[in-house]
């Protein structure tokens, strides 16, 4: 049994890393030419035992969000969808696999895989970094993180879990990536307004040009919002109409006024968040 926070060292971790850990799904239902690549985070695995990671990894061969998207209405909102994790739990610095070992060769695959495709990026905490680090890249269409983070040197000097590699510095604040993205890609970042956490984030970019969405929640990750509402959010469809209000007055912090703008996916979205009493706030 080990807890240790790098598990990198230990023999069934890294056979895992060996192998490829990206699983690429194409839908026959697909009309658009969407392609989505879900990013797994640290969360992919927990605690940082044996069992767990056997359990989950091993027999279960878990990647984050593939339950998500095995509806037959997302099957047909998507063409091409792709599931990678990072193992080593290392902000995806070390890749996903001993054959990508650099974000650059992630980079690199994933340009190769998705040229011709409308590339829409989803992860959540260090998959939410992962998702504006290569939607940028990319050149994404959209780009979608749940309490994802934009700076990791946080993870090296007080936390001790990121293993410093100076190849991989210039990715590890994404401050430069944004700025030069001058809000050409819209990039959604969903965050719990009551986490320490993602408060310390949000400073990093509190005047770059992202849509910041809070929830009255203090849970770090995508748990702050509704899962049953994460499909409706990524219908990129309703990607203008979710600029048209996060952008405009209507809004008075804790509520929207569905009526305003019909029932579209993204609307319905926030009536149901709204129902459930889980204040929303855009800022």
């Amino acid at each position: 049994m080990w807890e240790e926070t790098d598990i990198r060292n230990k023999k069934i971790v890294y056979e895992t890393y060996c192998q490829d850990n990206i699983y690429i799904t194409d839908y026959s239902l697909g009309v658009s030419k969407d392609c989505y690549i879900f990013f797994s985070g640290n969360g992919l695995y927990y605690p940082n035992t044996q069992d767990e990671f056997i359990q989950k990894i091993v027999y279960e061969d878990r990647y984050e969000w593939r339950n998500l998207c095995k509806t037959r209405s997302f099957k047909k909102n998507a063409k091409k969808v792709i599931f990678v994790r990072d193992i080593y739990k290392q902000w995806y610095v070390t890749g996903c696999s001993k054959k990508l070992n650099t974000i650059d060769k992630m980079y690199l695959y994933l340009k190769n895989i998705t040229t011709g495709y409308d590339i829409i990026t989803v992860g959540n905490s260090a998959g939410g970094y992962a998702a504006v680090l290569f939607g940028i890249l990319l050149k994404a269409k959209c780009i979608y993180s749940f309490s994802g983070q934009f700076s990791i040197f946080d993870k090296i000097n007080n936390e001790n879990i990121l293993v410093q590699d100076n190849k991989q510095r210039q990715y590890y604040n994404l401050r430069n990536l944004i700025e030069e993205n001058k809000g050409n890609i819209p990039v959604f970042w969903f965050y719990a307004v009551k986490s320490d956490y993602d408060i310390e984030q949000r400073k990093i970019i509190d005047e770059l040009p992202i849509y910041k969405i809070a929830f009255d929640e203090s849970i770090h990750g995508k748990s702050c919002f509704p899962t049953d509402c994460i499909p409706f959010i990524l219908k990129t469809k309703d990607n203008l109409n979710l600029q048209y209000v996060l952008k405009s007055k209507v809004y008075n912090n804790i509520s929207f006024s569905y009526k305003l703008f019909g029932i579209t996916g993204i609307v319905r979205a926030i009536a149901h968040v709204i129902r459930k009493k889980k204040a929303l706030f855009v800022k």
